[in-house]
């Protein structure tokens, strides 16, 4: 005969040897609602819920000092490219604005909102600039670790003079972009 203690344990809602649930917050973190925690590849760090408005997307590298940029005038289909964060010369876009959470990365140029657009959802693709839609290829996630994330995929923007997408697990070339007020 069972004891009613063992009987508890039975019945409660997982097995022995599974890890017990935790729940994280999903939404603004200020209210109560919980949700169970969400599958987050191996490597990457969960979503930062901030909202940044005309900031630089400073690389990562310290060697470096380029910021993410849009070349002017805008052009649907354009790469962007880096540059340096002193560029005065007014040929590229430098400020972006990152909505909070999953979200599009844009900036407003003469009444029109662009944003940045995956070419493709394959590691080596460019990332453009088009005007703003509602494409799951400008929806991107900036990682608690300062990645840029093509949201739903596990590609990252890795910098360069001409900055692509490429796997967010790797250890070698994923980039960081610093959101920094200039």
């Amino acid at each position: 005969m069972l004891s009613f203690a063992l009987l508890s344990l039975l019945s409660l809602p997982f097995s022995f040897g599974e890890p017990i649930p935790q729940s994280i917050c999903v939404l603004d973190c200020q209210s109560t609602q919980v949700y169970p925690p969400r599958s987050i590849p191996t490597g990457l760090s969960p979503v930062r819920r901030t909202t940044y408005t005309d900031v630089l997307l400073v690389h990562g590298r310290p060697t470096h000092q380029v910021c993410l940029a849009a070349p002017l005038p805008p052009i649907a289909g354009t790469a962007v490219i880096t540059t340096s964060c002193e560029e005065t010369s007014g040929n590229d876009w430098l400020t972006w604005n990152l909505t909070s959470g999953p979200g599009t990365i844009t900036f407003e140029y003469e009444g029109v909102t662009w944003a940045l657009q995956a070419a493709s959802f394959d590691p080596n693709s460019l990332i453009d600039i088009f005007p703003l839609s509602s494409s799951a290829s400008q929806s991107w996630i900036l990682t608690s670790d300062n990645r840029i994330q093509l949201a739903g995929q596990n590609l990252c923007i890795l910098g360069d003079t001409t900055p692509i997408l490429q796997d967010c697990t790797a250890t070698d070339g994923v980039e960081t972009w610093i959101p920094t007020t200039p």
